[in-house]
This record gives structure tokens, C-alpha cells and sequence, in this order.
């Protein structure tokens, strides 16, 4: 299913204090790299340590079984996080003299039709899909906790005093708390992970090297430049297979950024919300949401038509990549009209608890919605005054 093209090298005079690993398990459809913190003993070490506790974590449980959900799998690569930190940090306290070994650690798992990541530190994961390249986590360091807070614009952090300063590492601690994300895949998907500093490349180039001639351009580039003492680079091809078919996910995440709420997030804040997105299918006839209820889900349609209805009168047809429910959603008041199926229809639907589990999860992406609401609004209420 998948193509591995691996890199991790430095040139004569750093090669010894190279501290970052790959790892590339096509069987297991495991993937990471890591890089030892620099000024912190012993990173190699903890580097290649958290990456085979995080491989045997995750081995250990496809011997009994396959995950039944992207949220499970999730919760795997969790466990094989802290299992990775735990493990790091216990290296540290049994010899003196490594004590504080800390590394990144960054980790693909492609298992059946999504690819799952959990992050910590300051290494990347990109996504190269259909000629766009997609930066998929967010560095642990202070300067983009700066960014997060608006202290910052997110151009200041590239080059910030503060861009190299973690704030959560494997191994500082006995326990760390990782970003993770799932993304439903689609034929012709690249994934890049890169150690900081290791140089990024172009959408066009990250399309058309091969897997492993891609890896050791980015390493070479960045041992050519001002990074001379090390770079790490793995990039994974997700190659045709039965269990991936993509249009789904594409017309999943055509459908939610074609909505006002979603219009300015990014691929991996979009993939977040379908987190939260179960998908359904009706019967024509079928009542989704009745007039005068607490539903609080926000409905998006794949395919079908939906129709307005009060009073007994049908009001408005809703039509694929429409959408109802957005106000119940945040405002929690009960529903103003009734909504059935004109025809089979298939639709996501998101539930206020997972809604706000997830601006509970990643607050910026709140602040989007509450953004993108504001300015709905405001032209719903111009255009009701140019009616009047």
C-alpha cells in the first residue's frame, strides 16, 4: 500500500552528533521520526528509544486485533506516546549522567482508510494532496504558543528567539500530552515528516520526486545550507488499494469548507471537525429534525435533498452541499421548523457535545467559527434591512 522513502544523515563534521531516527514499518503501516533535543544528553538514545516502544506499543496491538474506529486508533497511538515517554524518562534516571534526555517524536500510522498522527515537539508532518501541500501540526514552542495567544502573527514566529524553545518534549516528563489527528485518505496521498530545521519543499516538487529521492533532497538541501549539522526526513506514498477509496473523503471536505462556519479552516482543522462527523443516510419521507425539538445537530448533505417544513408547508428544498441545523447548534434554542428527506439522502451530522468537545480540544478553531458566524450575520441582517 505504501512506498517509503527515507533520510537521516548529516555531513562529516556533525554526522557523530546526529541525534534525530526514521523509522519506516510498511507491515505494521508505522511510521516516525524523532529527534533528540539539542543541549540535552544523550538524544540519539532517546531518540531511537521512544521510536521502538512507540512500534512495539502499537504491534503489541494489532496481535490481537484491529482497531474499530479512528478514535481507537487514536487512543492507541496515545498509549504508544506516553509508553515512549515513560520509557525515555526512566533511561534518564537510571544513568546519571543522561539524566534529561528528552527527543521529539512524531508518528504515522496508515491503517485502512485513514492515516493517524501523533505529535510532540517541533518535527512536521505535511500532506501533499492533489498538487496542494498541507501542513498538518503545530509546533510545541513558544513561539507559536505566542501565535496561539495573538501575541505574535504567525510570519513572526519563522526566525523567533523562541522558535526552537519546547514546551513539551518526550522524556522531560514521565507522562506528555501529544496532538493527534486522523485523515481519511485518498488514492495519491504523500505524507512528509521532518525533523526542525530539516528544509520544507514546494507543492509541485513534493508531488513529482519519488518517495525516496524526495527524502534525500531535503536532507541534502539542508545540509548544504545553514542547518550543516544534521536533517531528518520520511516521506510515505499512499498507493491504490481497495480499502482506500477517496471520493468520499473528498466530497466530505467539499461539503464542510463549502459552508460559511468552515470557509477558513485548514486541511487539518477541516479533518478535525469531520472528526466529530458521523455520516448518515435516510429514507425518503424520513424526519430528520421536527419543529419545536432540542436537536442540536448541524446536518451537511452528501448527496439527496432535504426539505424546510412549517406549519405543514414546505418552505425551501435543501440540496447537496446545503446545509441546516447551524443555529441550534450554538444557540442550544429549540428548532424553528421541521426538516424531512425529499429523496434518499446521505448526509453528515454533527452533535453539540462532539461541537464542543472539539472548541474545548483546539480553541483557534472556535475563534474561526465565532469569526466566520460575526460576518454571516452581519450580511444576513443587511440584506433583511435592504428588504425593508
Amino acid at each position: 500500500m505504501n512506498s517509503i522513502g527515507a533520510a537521516a544523515s548529516g555531513c562529516a563534521a556533525g554526522i557523530t552528533r546526529n541525534q534525530g531516527q526514521v523509522l519506516a514499518d510498511d507491515g505494521l503501516g508505522f511510521y516516525g521520526l524523532a529527534d533528540g533535543v539539542r543541549g540535552h544528553p544523550a538524544g540519539g538514545r532517546a531518540a531511537a528509544l521512544s521510536l521502538e516502544v512507540a512500534r512495539r506499543t502499537v504491534a503489541d496491538v494489532l496481535s490481537v486485533g484491529r482497531p474499530a474506529s479512528a478514535e481507537t486508533a487514536l487512543d492507541v497511538l496515545h498509549q504508544a506516546v506516553q509508553a515512549a515517554s515513560a520509557a525515555v524518562f526512566a533511561a534518564g534516571i537510571a544513568q546519571p549522567d543522561e539524566r534529561g534526555m528528552s527527543t521529539t517524536l512524531t508518528l504515522l500510522w496508515v491503517l485502512d482508510s485513514h492515516a493517524h498522527i501523533a505529535h510532540v515537539g517541533h518535527s512536521a508532518v505535511q500532506m501533499s494532496r492533489l498538487g496542494r501541500l498541507h501542513r498538518l501540526t503545530r509546533d510545541h514552542t513558544v513561539a507559536q504558543e505566542l501565535v496561539a495567544l495573538g501575541m505574535i502573527q504567525p510570519a513572526q514566529a519563522v526566525g523567533h528567539p523562541m522558535a526552537r524553545v519546547l514546551t513539551r518534549a518526550i522524556g522531560m516528563q514521565e507522562a506528555v500530552v501529544p496532538d493527534s489527528l486522523s485523515v481519511e485518505l485518498v488514492p495519491g496521498d504523500r505524507f512528509l515528516l521532518t525533523a526542525a530545521g530539516t528544509s520544507e519543499t514546494s507543492s509541485p516538487v513534493a508531488t513529482a520526486a519519488g518517495a525516496a529521492e524526495l527524502a534525500r533532497a531535503l536532507v541534502a538541501d539542508t545540509l548544504a545550507g545553514p542547518e550543516r549539522e544534521w536533517a531528518n526526513a520520511l516521506v510515505v506514498d499512499v498507493l491504490a488499494d481497495a480499502d482506500v477509496a477517496g471520493g468520499d473523503a473528498l466530497a466530505k471536505l467539499e461539503v464542510l469548507g463549502g459552508m460559511f462556519l468552515f470557509k477558513d479552516l485548514d486541511m487539518s482543522e477541516l479533518s478535525r471537525v469531520l472528526e466529530c462527523a458521523v455520516v448518515r443516510q435516510v429514507d425518503a419521507g424520513a424526519t430528520l429534525i421536527q419543529e419545536g425539538s432540542q436537536d442540536r445537530s448541524l446536518y451537511l448533505i452528501l448527496d439527496g435533498e432535504l426539505e424546510v417544513i412549517r406549519n405543514g408547508v414546505v418552505l425551501a428544498p435543501i440540496g447537496k452541499g446545503g446545509h441546516v441545523g447551524e443555529m441550534a447548534l450554538v444557540s442550544g434554542e429549540p428548532r424553528s421548523a421541521s426538516v424531512r428527506a425529499a429523496r434518499p439522502t446521505r448526509f453528515l451530522e454533527i452533535g453539540q457535545a462532539h461541537w464542543n468537545g472539539l472548541l474545548h480540544r483546539v480553541p483557534a478553531i472556535g475563534v474561526k467559527l465565532l469569526t466566520a458566524m460575526a460576518e454571516e450575520f452581519t450580511r444576513r441582517l443587511v440584506r433583511m434591512n435592504e428588504r425593508v
